[in-house]
């Protein structure tokens, strides 16, 4: 089963793809928002593209904390999504996945000009990530 990750922000959305059956996940890109109907232009495709059969979106809740801003953003997104795709849209705690993307990319020696495009994609690889682990520890 493919699964698509999606790190929501105001500006960019990062999006990675994985697959319960290898346990790998892999950024696929970043959509950078302009308007409403350009983000599903370029979301939309992607869905059928990677054949994905559930999507596991970043919700940025930390430990004993309130829903916030962000968490609301997250959540109108999702129902906004929900309206447009019949898959399966799945919360996972995203807390902090950006810096331990930029921590990964780092460490693979990406250099830092490049680090703040690949970001969100990366982010997207560890709620993806996230997902899997959840995903497949629980069902063995």
């Amino acid at each position: 089963m493919r699964v698509l990750g999606i790190d929501f922000g105001i500006k960019r959305i990062g999006l990675a793809v994985g697959s319960t059956e290898t346990g790998l996940a892999w950024p696929v890109g970043v959509i950078t928002r302009t308007t409403r109907q350009a983000l599903w232009d370029s979301l939309l495709p992607l869905l059928s593209r990677e054949a994905i059969a559930v999507i596991a979106l970043g919700y940025p809740l930390l430990e004993g904390d309130a829903e916030n801003l962000t968490c609301r953003q997250v959540r109108t997104f999702q129902q906004r999504l929900a309206r447009r795709t019949s898959l399966p849209i799945v919360l996972v705690n995203e807390a902090y996945t950006t810096a331990e993307a930029i921590q990964r990319l780092a460490e693979a020696g990406v250099a830092p000009n490049r680090r703040r495009h690949l970001r969100d994609a990366m982010a997207a690889v560890g709620i993806v990530e996230t997902y899997l682990r959840q995903c497949c520890v629980t069902s063995r």
